[in-house]
């Protein structure tokens, strides 16, 4: 038994344990930041040649592993470009501390998705009574990242006031689209 405990010990040491966990961090972060964007669909194509790369390899194909070898340099010179958009997003977020937000408990209980319903169909009959066009995009499982980045975070609380604040001409925070996370 005590050989076990001083095992275990020696395999987990304390800067293994930290290491384990800045890399989960920082893994489960990129995966956040990636989530519901068009960089999903990139990363798996790259999965997906990765794959072949190793299948042709074991089946000695050696034509089709000789080019997918040769595609996968161009595409490590390429993917900073590819992925330009993500990578400007992560360093903004890590300059301005947001990345720790992770550990921000979210609120998207019933309760809440409801009043945030309800806030919106006050809102919009409130447009509709006035002839004010507004375009709500609410934000789900689908991601809205590319157009949230072209906008300005209010990050208030929902209510059909500072909606329709947004969708009434000539005040400060007026614009014809918001979108909505949670």
């Amino acid at each position: 038994m005590n050989s076990f405990i001083s095992m275990v010990l020696d395999i987990f040491k304390p800067a293994s344990i930290l290491d384990i966990a800045i890399i989960a961090i920082v893994g489960y972060n990129l995966y956040k930041m990636i989530k519901g964007t068009r960089a999903v669909q990139l990363l798996k194509g790259i999965a997906i040649l990765l794959v072949l790369s190793f299948v042709s390899e074991f089946l000695g194909l050696t034509t089709v592993n000789w080019l997918l070898v040769k595609f996968q340099t161009v595409l490590f010179i390429a993917i900073p470009i590819i992925f330009q958009p993500e990578l400007r997003r992560a360093l903004e977020k890590i300059g301005t501390g947001s990345i720790w937000r992770v550990f921000k408990k979210t609120e998207d209980t019933p309760q809440n998705v409801m009043a945030n319903a309800n806030q919106i169909i006050r809102c919009m009959t409130y447009a509709a009574k006035n002839k004010t066009g507004v375009l709500i995009a609410i934000k789900r499982q689908m991601g809205l990242g590319e157009f949230v980045d072209t906008g300005i975070e209010i990050g208030g609380k929902l209510t059909a006031e500072l909606l329709g604040n947004i969708f009434i001409v000539n005040t400060p925070l007026h614009d014809g689209a918001v979108i909505i996370d949670g």
